[in-house]
């Protein structure tokens, strides 16, 4: 999974790690595993990295939002 995320723009890299978060968390809500942004994390910029926990933090707030 890492190596898919490194290998895309960062934005394209988030939205793939939380679309395998969702796909294996089903329908419970699951934490993006630590080792992917701690790969992410020692791979790119400070920058990239920031934006890459934007994105996701973004996606998690929509998700929170329309969560009954």
């Amino acid at each position: 999974m890492a190596t898919a995320a490194l290998s895309r723009p960062v934005k394209e890299a988030a939205e793939l790690a939380w679309m395998r978060q969702d796909a294996e968390s089903g329908s419970e809500r699951a934490p993006i595993t630590a080792s992917i942004v701690h790969d992410v994390a020692c791979q790119r910029t400070a920058f990239d990295v920031a934006v890459f926990v934007r994105v996701l933090t973004r996606r998690g707030s929509r998700r929170s939002r329309s969560a009954p």
